[in-house]
């Protein structure tokens, strides 16, 4: 049997949650748009290498993202740990999407597409709320 989850419960935490998740896909939707027109400029006037100009696409949204992760969703200050623990998710979630992608080698590539979109950054949201962006006395790091 099944229990029913706690509407008051429910309505206390949602209003908090609702407004970070949204904020935090809207600076990632922002961030995927600057990389891919940082990475096409590069390509079309500075050097037509794929690695390099997605690199350099990767560095500026990457920056781009970190502070307005940490600004406009979750509130925080800037500082070195929270900026290589954001590095060190995002990272990460690239590594899960690649490996994701290859455990699934026969299915819909649509299909893998989309539980990589909806999936990895419902994951990393929760993983940069609990950790990244945790406040660094209550994870013990001073």
């Amino acid at each position: 049997m099944i229990k029913s989850i706690d509407p008051m419960a429910v309505s206390l935490f949602a209003p908090c949650f609702k407004i970070k998740l949204v904020r935090y896909g809207v600076v990632g939707l922002v961030s995927t748009g600057i990389h891919v027109l940082v990475a096409s400029l590069f390509i079309r006037f500075i050097n037509p290498s794929l690695l390099v100009s997605n690199l350099v696409g990767f560095f500026v949204a990457y920056h781009f993202s970190y502070y307005f992760q940490s600004k406009w969703v979750f509130k925080s200050n800037i500082s070195l740990v929270k900026s290589l623990r954001y590095l060190v998710v995002q990272l990460s979630s690239l590594l899960v999407a690649v490996l994701f992608s290859h455990l699934l080698g026969d299915f819909s590539l649509y299909l893998k597409v989309v539980l990589t979109a909806f999936l990895l950054p419902l994951i990393t949201f929760i993983i940069h709320r609990a950790w990244t962006f945790a406040d660094q006395k209550e994870s013990g790091v001073r």
